[in-house]
Order: structure tokens, then C-alpha cells, then sequence
């Protein structure tokens, strides 16, 4: 009998006692009450839902659907992050921080001797940000000496309240320490115009910025056999710290577009005009204006050198650029059109398309019969000329 399986009889007392299968059903029977107890409490305490509505979509139109072209798969291309224009504009705002919270006292920088053949003239400068502060300087000339910018343009993409040049009057030029001693920097090759723009490009008519590296820094009144002294009583000069750049150019040819007129173009590859050459620069600094092009470096009466007579086989300097960039711990030194674009997110302007274009003398001619007018209304019209003109009379003769 089924009674017999759960029940048994004591043969001492004679009284039924559960056996060992009524007892593993009945812990059998608790656990299932108890599992049957968690899901009911789990469904009552569960956070009730909307209940969602139905969506009631249109009658479909009784018009002939003509059916979607089906499309063979193709493989995912690997995309690159580009940066937005909100993630450039801050990148330029960071730099712009860093420029204008950087110490202004030159007595506070730190200079480090350079290991090269410049070591007992030139020194590398800290801290960082005084290097992005003479770059941006840099910037500003790569765009409108070769990149068609207006000097206004530039100098409003960079976040600068003034032009970073400063001219000197007539028979004036600067002092500039080289590694053979004191030599002169002549004024700055670009003077102002209102709307003139002007582009350089190579051998196949592409833009080609200059190349901007620094070779060294040093102190204004460090310069050699006291001629600060005599400048600083001669003409109170204004600057308090020197860097010496050098700068690959391409110069096949030049186009100018003046106050929105047709673009000329003048083909220096047709005359006897070096089309790439290497140009040496001072760029100088004080607390007032900050970094600014002084000008032009001269040795024997010249501005600049070809790849042929510095001994040079390929173009640009390559190795010269990655040297620099080894010597000064970094790569942001080098100032290219990739520089530009990477930390100022700034292109040259789009190049016109030159209506006239001219050649050999007719070049040299031409370019002439430009100039004059800019370099008149320069000395004689320019109303803020006096805010870039550092020395307003003839050097004294000594």
C-alpha cells in the first residue's frame, strides 16, 4: 500500500513513524513552495510599465511601387577621425593660452647651449611657449609672404593685435650676431598694401610655403664688441632678444593679385632670378610688441643662397630640418605648410589664376613697374606707418 512507502511501524512500540522518503519529499515540497514564494514577490515588487500603443501606420497608396535596386556588399572601409572645426578651434585656443600666458621677461627664460658649431654663439630657449609665440611671428609671414594672405587676414587668424614686423627708416639696418662675428640685417622683404596678396609656387604651379627652422637664440645685449651699447645710445633700440632662422623657398614663380584686380604672374624660372634658394631671417622680441620679423640676414651683400652654392643635392633640406628638430627635442620646430595646418588649422588662400603671365626681362620689368607704386604708398601714404617705423632719422655717421 502507498502508505507503507511513507509510513512504517516501530517494532518496539508499534507506533507509525514517517520513513526516509516521506521525509525527502516533504523538504522536496518546502523548496518548491519556497522558489514558487521568490517568483511571486519578484512579480508584485517588478516596476510596472506603460502598456505601449499600437502604431497605426498610413493605408499604403494604391500606386505601382517601384522597388529599391539592390545593392552588392561591399567591404567596411577602415575611416579615419578627421578633426571637426570645433576640435581645431580649440586646439588653437589651447595654443593661444600658451602664447599669452608665457613669461614676457626674457631675463626669466632659460637658454641651453646648442651641441653643434653654433655652441659659443647660439642657445636653444625655454621655456616651450616662447617658441610657439616666435612660430606664430613665423606663421604670420609664411601666409602673406607666400600664402595669399592680406596682412590683416593673417594677422586676425593668428589672434594678433598688430603686424609682427618692425621696419627701420632709411640706411638703418640692424645688428645681427653670426658665428663670424656682427653682421647687419637688412629691412623686412614684404611691405604693406591694402588687399594686395601674393602666392609662390614651385615648378608644377603648386603653393609651396618656405620652410622655417631656428638655428639659435641669444640676448640683444650679448651681441659681440658693445655695439648694443652703441645702438642702445644711438637709437634706443627696442628689442632685447635675437633669433636666427633660415628658411627653403621656392620662387618659380610669383602671383599678385592687387585690391581684387585680375592676378599677374612673373615666371622667375625664365630669368636669371635663383627660383629655389635658402633665406636667412632675424626675428626679434621685446615685451611690448612680443616676436616680430626684423629682417633679411646679409653676407657679402647678399640675402640668400642656392641649394647649388650651399652644396646641396636635394630639396628641400631635409636632414638639415630633422637636425634641428633633434637638437631642440622637438618637432614643432619645424615650420611647414603641415606645421600650419596641424597647429593653427590654416591653408593658403586659393590661387588665383593669373590673366597675364610674364617672362625674362619683361618679367623683371613688370615686377618693377608693380613695386614702386606699393613702396611709395608704403613711405609716403600708409596712416599707421609711424606704429612700424622703429628709427625716424638717418644713422649717425661714426
Amino acid at each position: 500500500m502507498m502508505r507503507d512507502v511513507f509510513f512504517t511501524r516501530d517494532p518496539l512500540t508499534g507506533r507509525r513513524k514517517p520513513t526516509g522518503v516521506f521525509w525527502a519529499v516533504l523538504v522536496g515540497l518546502i523548496i518548491v513552495a519556497a522558489m514558487g514564494g521568490a517568483v511571486v514577490y519578484a512579480q508584485k515588487t517588478r516596476p510596472a510599465f506603460p502598456t505601449p500603443n499600437p502604431t497605426v501606420f498610413p493605408p499604403a497608396s494604391t500606386a505601382t511601387q517601384t522597388p529599391l535596386p539592390t545593392s552588392t556588399p561591399t567591404a567596411t572601409a577602415t575611416w579615419t577621425p578627421v578633426p571637426t572645426e570645433d576640435a581645431r578651434a580649440l586646439q588653437v585656443r589651447e595654443v593661444l593660452q600658451r602664447i599669452e600666458g608665457c613669461e614676457r621677461d626674457p631675463a626669466l627664460w632659460k637658454l641651453e647651449e646648442l651641441p653643434n658649431t653654433y655652441k659659443a654663439w647660439y642657445r636653444i630657449v625655454e621655456p616651450p611657449c616662447v617658441v610657439d609665440g616666435l612660430g606664430r611671428a613665423v606663421a604670420w609671414y609664411m601666409l602673406v609672404y607666400a600664402g595669399g594672405y592680406t596682412f590683416e587676414e593673417a594677422a586676425q587668424a593668428l589672434g594678433l593685435e598688430r603686424f609682427p614686423v618692425l621696419y627701420a627708416a632709411k640706411g638703418t639696418q640692424w645688428p645681427f650676431k653670426t658665428p663670424k662675428g656682427v653682421w647687419q640685417a637688412a629691412n623686412a622683404n614684404i611691405i604693406y598694401y591694402p588687399g594686395i596678396r601674393e602666392w609662390l609656387t614651385d615648378e608644377n604651379g603648386e603653393v609651396r610655403l618656405p620652410i622655417f627652422i631656428p638655428k639659435g637664440c641669444y640676448y640683444a645685449r650679448h651681441l659681440q664688441g658693445g655695439i648694443w651699447r652703441n645702438w642702445q645710445d644711438w637709437y634706443g633700440a627696442p628689442f632685447e632678444f635675437q633669433c636666427y632662422l633660415v628658411a627653403d623657398e621656392w620662387r618659380h614663380t610669383i602671383v599678385v593679385q592687387k585690391d581684387g584686380e585680375d592676378a599677374v604672374a612673373f615666371d622667375l624660372s625664365t630669368t636669371d632670378v635663383a627660383t629655389r634658394i635658402r633665406h636667412t631671417y632675424v626675428f626679434a622680441y621685446d615685451r611690448e610688441r612680443g616676436w616680430y620679423l626684423l629682417g633679411a640676414y646679409i653676407t657679402d651683400d647678399r640675402f640668400s643662397y642656392t641649394p647649388e652654392e650651399l652644396g646641396i643635392s636635394s630639396w628641400p633640406l631635409t636632414t638639415d630640418h630633422q637636425e634641428v628638430a633633434r637638437l631642440w627635442g622637438r618637432e614643432d620646430v619645424i615650420w611647414d605648410a603641415q606645421w600650419l595646418a596641424d597647429t593653427w588649422g590654416l591653408e593658403p588662400q586659393p590661387l588665383p589664376t593669373a590673366q597675364t603671365v610674364y617672362t625674362g626681362d619683361e618679367a623683371k620689368q613688370a615686377w618693377r613697374a608693380l613695386w614702386n607704386p606699393l613702396v611709395d604708398y608704403f613711405e609716403n601714404e600708409w596712416p599707421e606707418r609711424e606704429m612700424y617705423i622703429w628709427a625716424f632719422h638717418d644713422p649717425p655717421q661714426h
